[in-house]
């Protein structure tokens, strides 16, 4: 991966927001204290730092209405992550599946409001820094707990919005990611999968069939926590959060469901949980 140029056509960018990125690169390096941005970026590669990496990089960008200083900066950090990738030995699929998150919220802020925009900033050091990887449909994340002053490990997963939710391609996501794993992070080849997600909300059971690709994907996980006032379920099924109940969209099936849900009172929230043992043995610590 030898440029920015070629980095985002690996992403599939749209060509507009390629051509701003371009421009945007070559303002930064020519117009601002670039060495100071570089210094800045490499806190987005540690955990430790991302938060204020991140608060830094925004003071340092000043204005930045459409957010896309930030991404011409995320996607210059990209090429780096690149390198450890390669350092890692892991295939250039993984790398391209995996920092598509940034084409996918480029496209998202399209369609919540009508421009081209980045405003994730915040989740996408977690990809650069290589903790979060794409394997097939599914996202996993690489995290560590201190309980009891020791170390716990465990895989939290994600569901990009482009994900394809038959059980078929999960599973297969499952065992490809097993395979990873035991190639690639051997100490979590028993560390539990955890899940936090609108999709785990057991409330999506009084709108949606049984066999439904949600529910279904849904039964494989034992739910341990319900959030009732988590209102996530808006940016994934409206697009936006700042929409009032009785104008939510009706388009789909499922946000016609949502909305008369809603509209009566009750609460969608969200759940979490862990993949089944059933499953996660079946699947994920097969050889």
């Amino acid at each position: 991966m030898n440029s920015l140029r070629e980095f985002c056509s690996k992403l599939e960018m749209p060509k507009e927001v390629t051509e701003k990125i371009l421009a945007l690169y070559k303002e930064l390096k020519e117009t601002q204290n670039w060495e100071k941005i570089e210094e800045v970026m490499t806190q987005l590669f540690h955990e430790e730092t991302w938060e204020t990496g991140v608060k830094e990089l925004r003071e340092t960008l000043g204005e930045d209405a459409q957010g896309l200083k930030m991404l011409t900066c995320m996607l210059d950090c990209g090429l780096k992550t690149y390198l450890l990738y390669q350092k890692w030995g892991i295939s250039d699929e993984i790398f391209i599946d995996s920092l598509k998150c940034f084409s996918r919220f480029v496209r998202e802020h399209h369609e919540s409001f009508g421009i081209y925009g980045f405003d994730r900033e915040w989740w996408t050091v977690r990809q650069l820094s290589g903790k979060l990887f794409r394997i097939g449909e599914l996202e996993y994340e690489f995290k560590e707990n201190r309980k009891n002053g020791k170390e716990q490990r465990y895989i939290s997963l994600h569901i990009p919005s482009d994900a394809n939710l038959e059980l078929e391609a999960v599973h297969r996501s499952y065992r490809l990611a097993g395979i990873f794993v035991r190639q690639y992070f051997p100490a979590y080849i028993h560390a539990k999968i955890r899940c936090s997600s609108w999709l785990l909300a057991p409330a999506l059971r009084d709108v949606l069939p049984s066999n439904s690709k949600i529910i279904r994907f849904q039964k494989e996980f034992l739910i341990q926590h319900v959030e009732e006032e988590s209102d996530s379920f808006m940016q994934w099924v409206y697009k936006r959060t700042d929409i009032p109940w009785e104008s939510l969209p009706e388009e789909t099936t499922l946000q016609r469901n949502l909305k008369q849900y809603i509209l009566s009172g009750r609460k969608v929230g969200e759940g979490a949980g862990y993949l089944s043992e059933k499953i996660f043995q079946r699947l994920f610590t097969a050889e």
